[in-house]
């Protein structure tokens, strides 16, 4: 039986409007089938969830992590190594799960310095991206064009807004 118990999307007005972008982005960029919204870790013993969990089709598993959290752990005395097991007990539990697991560090404020970055990537034997708000601006066709062609995407406010912004305009230019 599967650890990872989130609300399955029963309650999605809880999500920031990042944390809607975010799933967006599992959801057209990273091609996940479907995304459970979890409670990051509030005290040392809690399990080292991600924000946001996504499925692939192939059953591998995309972790969604904020980065304001992941400032905030490392800028703690021995955040580093604090922050660098977080990721590591994170990866090894979405392992026992799923074939392949990649971390993705949610940065659209830009908050966390790239060097700490770097050094977490030498430090990890999983794949870790860094969104930045640079980045995301290169994302943002792919989520439109995902917003305006496929009607799947009612579980995500950000997604069903932007699909009726373009409704609106493309009635509008009729």
């Amino acid at each position: 039986m599967s650890r990872w118990r989130g609300d399955k999307r029963q309650n999605k007005r809880r999500l920031s409007l990042w944390e809607s972008v975010g799933d967006a982005y599992l959801i057209s960029v990273e091609s996940c089938v479907r995304t459970i919204i979890c409670d990051l870790p509030k005290r040392p013993k809690d399990a080292p969830l991600p924000r946001l969990l996504g499925w692939t089709a192939n059953g591998g598993a995309v972790a969604l992590i904020p980065g304001d959290f992941i400032e905030r752990s490392l800028n703690r005395k021995g955040g580093f190594s604090e922050t660098e097991q977080y990721l590591k007990v994170q990866s090894t539990l979405l392992a026992e799960d799923a074939p392949s697991v990649i971390q993705v560090l949610w940065d659209p404020a830009s908050v966390i310095p790239v060097d700490r970055i770097e050094h977490l990537r030498q430090r990890l034997d999983v794949p870790l991206k860094h969104v930045s708000g640079d980045e995301l601006k290169n994302h943002f066709q792919t989520l439109r064009e995902y917003a305006e062609g496929d009607t799947g995407c009612q579980e995500n406010w950000f997604l069903e807004s932007w699909r009726w912004i373009a409704n609106m305009e493309e009635s509008t230019a009729k």
